[in-house]
């Protein structure tokens, strides 16, 4: 987000890959975790340094939340609430994986409530035991592939490669994670920080840009292959209609976080009167 600040998360990561296969043989992870920030200490900051301290408050909520989804045996573990959890998704719940972390504290009597908020952190940590069962499974391509062709209808080889991409990439995230129930729904939304639905929104906005970049030339490509004598119209309707769809979702996500937003800012205002 900011090239020149030093408030925020650092990841370094060592993968190991077999030379013929190109399969990842294994991967060796150093984070070093931002501090929570309170909104307190920067209602005088400038908009960008909020929106760093938000996006740092989100990440280690999501982390704290996948941490408390292991620790409790829940059924869905929410590794997508942030990046953060996505690239440390394999150091949690990967076959073999070890994890160490080091708590760092404050002897200072002014850190006292930072230093006691991360011995909890820690402790929580520690007593974390991920079973067999919950070991992530591997997505295979040919199995998503014929997942897409069943659920629109449309032969692979049919598809623009930019179409394919998106909606390999939708399908994967959907077999990967599973969907919440409505009572961890309701959970997570009432332990949502104002700063962590700020940076929810900022993120849905950038995947929208970012999906209607691609989006664009690939309706593109469609228009033009149908305009070739052979190209069956049929198969053509078909590819337009899972585009569509993959992009009306992105768009409806964007929707959902802002109104969420002003939901909370609703509330927030109601119970203040």
């Amino acid at each position: 987000m900011n090239r020149s600040s030093s408030r925020s998360h650092c990841i370094f990561q060592i993968i190991l890959r077999d030379k013929k296969s190109n399969k990842v043989h294994g991967k060796f992870s150093l984070v070093d975790l931002a501090g929570n920030e309170r909104g307190a200490d920067n209602m005088s900051s400038d908009r960008l340094s909020r929106i760093e301290s938000a996006s740092i408050n989100h990440s280690l909520f999501a982390l704290k939340e996948c941490i408390r989804a292991i620790g409790t045996k829940q059924g869905h573990i929410p590794f997508r609430g942030s990046k953060l959890t996505l690239v440390l998704r394999d150091s949690f719940v990967a076959e073999n994986a070890r994890t160490c972390m080091i708590a760092m504290v404050s002897p200072g009597n002014l850190s006292c409530e930072h230093t006691i908020n991360t011995l909890h952190y820690a402790n929580r940590v520690k007593e974390m035991v991920v079973e067999e069962s919950e070991i992530m499974a591997e997505v295979n391509d040919q199995d998503l592939d014929d997942d897409i062709e069943k659920t629109y209808d449309v032969p692979i080889s049919g598809m623009p490669d930019c179409l394919v991409m998106e909606l390999q990439k939708n399908k994967a995230d959907k077999v990967v994670d599973v969907v919440a129930t409505p009572h961890e729904v309701n959970d997570e939304r009432k332990t949502y920080s104002l700063s962590a639905l700020q940076t929810k929104l900022i993120e849905k906005h950038q995947l929208c840009l970012e999906n209607m970049k691609s989006w664009t030339p690939c309706l593109q490509d469609l228009y033009s292959a149908e305009k070739t004598t052979k190209y069956d119209f049929t198969m053509y309707a078909g590819a337009v209609s899972a585009l569509l769809k993959n992009h009306i979702k992105v768009v409806q996500q964007l929707q959902q976080a802002a109104d969420e937003y002003l939901q909370f800012q609703m509330q927030n205002v109601d119970g203040d009167i």
